[in-house]
C-alpha cells in the first residue's frame, strides 16, 4: 500500500497492481478495504469504467457495514456522474451495469443527475441516454417523471431531432418540476427559439458534438453557438453546476 501511493501520480497503473496484491494478502482487513477505495479513486482518474464497475462491486458486497460505506457511496455517485458524462456511446452497455449495482431508486437519482448535467454542460448524447432510462424508472405522473421527459426533450432538441424535441418540451409540465428544472425548461425554450430562427439554420437543426450517437455532422457555426448559448443560460438559472449536483439521491 506504502508504494502504490508513491507511485499513484507517476504510474496509477502500478500502483493499481500493487493495490491488488496488498488486497490479495490481508483478505477480510482494513487493508483489503482501504486498498478497494484507493483503486476506485484510481480507476476513476484513469477512466477505466470495467474496472471500477468490479472493484464497486466487490466493495459493495464484501463492506455494506463499513464506518466507511458512506463515503464509498459519495464516491461511487461522482464516479458515475463522471464517467456518463466523459465515456462513449459504445459504453453506456458498461455505465448501465455499473449503475445497476444500486436499488431502483438510487439508479433513478443517478440517471437524473447524469441527464441534468448532461445538458447544462453540452454533453446531449448522454443527456439522452440518461434520461432515457429514468423515464423507464419513473412512474407516471411524478416529478421524477417529468424531470426525465424535460432533460429528454432538451437532449433532442441539441441533436438532429429539434422538432420532435421542441414537442416534447411544451408537453412538459411546469407544475410538476423543481424550481430549478422549471428554469432550466425556460432555459432551453429560449435556446430552441433562437435555433428555429438562427439565420444560419433554417431547418432548426442542430448537432453541438458531431461524435455522439444521433448527432448530424453538418452543423454550422451557429448551431455550435446555439449549444454555448445554452450552457450559458442554464448557469445563469441554475447558477454553479456544483450547486446543482449537491443533491444526494434518496
Amino acid at each position: 500500500m506504502i508504494q502504490s501511493a508513491l507511485v499513484a501520480k507517476e504510474d496509477p497503473g502500478k500502483a493499481m497492481r500493487l493495490l491488488d496484491q496488498a488486497r490479495v494478502l490481508a483478505p477480510g482487513t482494513l487493508v483489503e478495504e482501504t486498498a478497494l477505495r484507493r483503486e476506485l479513486v484510481l480507476a476513476d482518474e484513469i477512466a477505466d469504467i470495467d474496472k471500477f464497475t468490479f472493484l464497486s462491486s466487490e466493495y459493495i458486497w464484501r463492506f455494506p457495514g463499513s464506518a466507511y460505506f458512506e463515503s464509498f457511496r459519495q464516491r461511487f455517485v461522482s464516479s458515475v456522474v463522471h464517467f456518463g458524462l466523459t465515456i462513449k456511446p459504445t459504453q453506456y452497455a458498461a455505465l448501465e451495469e455499473l449503475v445497476g449495482q444500486i436499488d431502483s431508486a438510487g439508479r433513478l437519482g443517478l440517471y437524473l443527475q447524469i441527464a441534468q448535467r448532461g445538458i447544462i454542460d453540452g454533453k446531449p448524447g448522454a443527456a439522452r441516454f440518461a434520461a432515457g432510462k429514468a423515464v423507464l424508472l419513473s412512474a407516471d405522473g411524478s416529478v421524477e417523471r417529468a424531470r426525465s421527459k424535460l432533460y429528454e426533450a432538451a437532449a433532442l432538441i441539441l441533436t438532429d431531432q429539434f422538432e420532435k424535441g421542441v414537442s416534447e418540451l411544451d408537453a412538459v409540465e411546469v407544475a410538476r418540476l423543481p424550481k430549478q428544472d422549471a428554469e432550466l425548461k425556460e432555459a432551453v425554450a429560449s435556446l430552441a427559439k433562437l435555433i428555429g430562427n438562427g439565420p444560419g439554420n433554417p431547418q432548426g437543426r442542430v448537432a453541438p458534438e458531431p461524435v455522439e450517437h444521433g448527432v448530424s455532422p453538418t452543423a454550422d457555426v451557429s448551431a455550435i453557438a446555439s449549444v454555448s448559448a445554452l450552457i450559458d443560460l442554464a448557469q445563469q438559472k441554475l447558477g454553479q453546476t456544483d450547486k446543482v449536483l449537491e443533491r444526494k439521491l434518496p
